[in-house]
């Protein structure tokens, strides 16, 4: 493991990895410790781009979105302890900075390309930040917030 990079950062450090690919908005796969493991970003939602569900308003450019931030770039993992290690699909649970120090969560919520995902009995330490910067892209009508959109086609709030 590498030393703990210089960004200011509440969670812990996990690891500095290439990103493989970016599956949609909030999910990319990485390389790490030599193998390809899929990350769920914490503390967002992204409108689904397809799969188990149909596409969403603003999938698209969510995805798109991602791929321009983190698509075969060297990032660093942080987890949250408080908010375990892996979800209920397996999917490595942490946040994604940049290496110049830029979290990809409070980014992308706050040019309107995720919303804010918490849970009221387990917040993140983040949430404060991620509130705000969400409230900030509403009142803009940024991203999905904005037409055609609106915050509400096929991603309710």
């Amino acid at each position: 493991m590498e030393s703990t990079p210089n960004v200011d950062y509440p969670g812990e450090f996990l690891a500095t990895v290439d990103v493989e690919s970016v599956i949609d908005g909030d999910t990319v796969r990485v390389v790490l410790e030599g193998e390809t493991v899929k990350v769920r970003i914490l503390g967002i939602d992204t409108p689904e781009t397809e799969g188990y569900r149909p596409a969403e308003c603003w999938g698209e450019e969510a995805a798109t979105y991602a791929g321009e931030f983190m698509e075969d770039k060297r990032i660093h993992l942080f987890t949250e302890e408080s908010q375990g290690k892996y979800d209920q699909y397996d999917r490595l649970l942490a946040y994604v900075v940049t290496e110049d120090g830029v979290n990809y969560s409070v980014q992308a919520v706050g040019d309107g390309m995720a919303r804010y995902s918490d849970r009221e009995d387990n917040p993140l330490a983040l949430g404060d930040v991620l509130a705000v910067a969400e409230a900030a892209a509403k009142s803009e009508k940024l991203g999905l917030w904005g037409p055609p959109c609106n915050g509400d086609k096929g991603f309710p709030e």
